[in-house]
């Protein structure tokens, strides 16, 4: 809230994503941790690569186009 003596902050909103885009959503617990898991995967992924190419191994390589 924002009054003539300043902002004032509430309870912080659990599970809601957009609301600052104006298009606030609920998301389940479950949908967080899903994400959350599938993040820890990339992560650990782009860390392997990286670990590869530390000690000279191949890496997988993502070739990227530019637009015609």
């Amino acid at each position: 809230m924002i009054d003539a003596t300043g902002m004032h902050l509430g309870r912080r909103f659990g599970n809601v994503t957009g609301i600052l885009g104006g298009n606030p959503v609920h998301v389940s617990p479950a949908d967080i941790e899903r994400v959350w898991t599938h993040l820890d995967s990339d992560t650990n992924r782009r860390q392997g690569d990286q670990r590869a190419a530390d000690i000279g191994e191949p890496r997988r390589v993502t070739e990227r186009r530019k637009p015609t």
